[in-house]
């Protein structure tokens, strides 16, 4: 989920976040839910939004991690480091960020 589109939204990013967070693998989650593999990468790419019961069964799973209405939420923005405020950065991403 390297990049987001129209069709991300807060609840798709919130699940990825979750699961990475939490170390497990889309399967995992399926089996907690108790739903195909599927239809968890089709939540996280935000090309299917869930059902109301399924959201309130992820927001029960995820225990208020991700909350029902994060499925209408527009997505969150994206973190881009300016480097005129932290010239370090560019060093850093060049690799040349070891001054040793």
């Amino acid at each position: 989920m390297s990049s987001f589109g129209k069709e991300y939204n807060k609840g798709s990013q919130m699940l990825y976040r979750w699961r990475l967070h939490r170390n497990l693998t889309q399967r995992n989650v399926a089996e907690l839910l108790d739903v195909d593999v599927a239809q968890i990468s089709k939540l996280e790419n935000g090309h299917r939004k869930p059902g109301r019961t399924f959201a309130v069964k992820m927001e029960q799973v995820s225990r208020g991690a991700i909350t029902c209405g994060m499925w209408d939420d527009d997505p969150l923005p994206q973190h881009v480091v300016d480097p005129a405020m932290n010239p370090d950065f560019q060093l850093f991403r060049d690799g040349h960020g070891n001054r040793g």
